[in-house]
């Protein structure tokens, strides 16, 4: 979403300036300002949540991955799961409207039921 950067850097205390600041964004050589890796950490999260563990967050253990390349504010992303030999965790991967993956070797870790 279109200013949610700015929106994570005021709650977050995270002010860096390619997070808030699109010239300097482009003066440090990004196209613009670009998302927090923990904003769209909690919103990956929040989605696999409501999909994998049945809307509690409770059951949450760990999540983690790799951030592969910059996402900009608005950008379509698209979270693709994939089943694992453990019940109680899905791997899963995250592209950006192009196809090229932004989050690489995802691994939600949930309570099973």
């Amino acid at each position: 979403m279109e200013g949610q950067q700015l929106k994570y850097a005021a709650v977050s205390g995270d002010n860096n300036f390619i997070h808030t600041n699109n010239f300097l964004a482009r003066m440090a050589g990004l196209p613009r300002t670009i998302m927090h890796g923990a904003c769209l950490l909690a919103m990956y999260c929040t989605a696999l949540t409501r999909k994998a563990a049945g809307k509690d967050n409770r059951r949450l253990k760990s999540i983690g991955g790799r951030f592969t390349r910059p996402v900009m504010p608005g950008q379509s992303l698209t979270l693709t799961g994939y089943e694992t030999t453990d019940p109680g965790a899905l791997a899963f991967d995250v592209a950006n409207s192009a196809g090229k993956t932004v989050f690489a070797d995802g691994m939600f870790v949930f309570r099973a039921l």
